[in-house]
């Protein structure tokens, strides 16, 4: 949503631009509503029926699987508006994610992402002389890709694993039979995601290809959108 808001004429909802827990990612272009866009992964539909939301990163109320992908996954993400009748379904934005496919050449990539509290300030609310929030934020990735057979078929093959532990505290005023028997008001979330893509194409003809895609998702979370803090026990 952060690049979605960049392109002329769209606005973002700010809690999809500020990352606010619970936020759905929504941005409007030209005038339309948030909800009059149409999200498409590879060509195909990806948008949740019940309230017209992307389920690129969620579950639809219709069921609709959630898909999210490694970074190094998507290629482009092309923003279409004012397009031609052939696309229809939405009058608003057309956005067509784009996974990465391999090429005669190998090629692949390793990368890493760090956080933690060192590098954040307090927010609003932890203020001294409380203690400062600990948060630790890892993210490490890879990616190859190649030919199978020279110009006509190729794989691309990508994960990446997040390792994430955010630190709240809770409230002294909450009943004892729900605090830590040690009376150590401070209270640690884990998040761990791990990631998959795997991607096959095939050259049919110079106007026909086949390709498939295999996503893999598994997280774990035991604080989902810091609902834990204050006056929030866990359960």
């Amino acid at each position: 949503v952060k690049l979605l808001s960049l392109v002329p004429g769209s606005t973002a909802d700010p809690s999809g631009v500020n990352d606010s827990p619970g936020s759905f990612g929504l941005f409007s272009i030209n005038g339309n509503r948030g909800r009059a866009n149409n999200y498409l992964l590879d060509g195909t539909d990806m948008n949740d029926g019940y309230r017209n939301l992307p389920a690129i990163n969620e579950a639809g109320v219709f069921g609709t699987p959630p898909t999210v992908l490694p970074i190094d996954a998507v290629a482009e993400f092309p923003v279409l508006s004012g397009v031609e009748a052939e696309y229809g379904r939405n009058a608003g934005a057309i956005i067509n994610i784009v996974t990465k496919s391999g090429t005669n050449a190998i090629s692949g990539s390793i990368y890493g992402f760090f956080r933690d509290a060192a590098l954040g300030a307090r927010n609003f609310f932890n203020t001294e002389p409380n203690p400062k929030n600990d948060f630790s934020n890892k993210q490490f990735g890879a990616s190859i890709g190649g030919p199978i057979v020279k110009d006509r078929t190729f794989f691309f093959l990508t994960s990446d694993y997040t390792w994430q532990d955010r630190t709240t505290f809770l409230s002294p005023t909450l009943p004892s039979f729900v605090l830590p028997p040690d009376g150590n008001l401070e209270w640690t979330g884990h998040y761990r995601q791990f990631l998959a893509d795997a991607r096959l194409d095939h050259k049919l003809s110079d106007r026909q290809n086949l390709m498939l895609r295999v996503n893999v998702d598994r997280f774990y979370d035991d604080n989902p959108q810091d609902a834990v803090g204050g006056t929030n026990a866990p359960s």
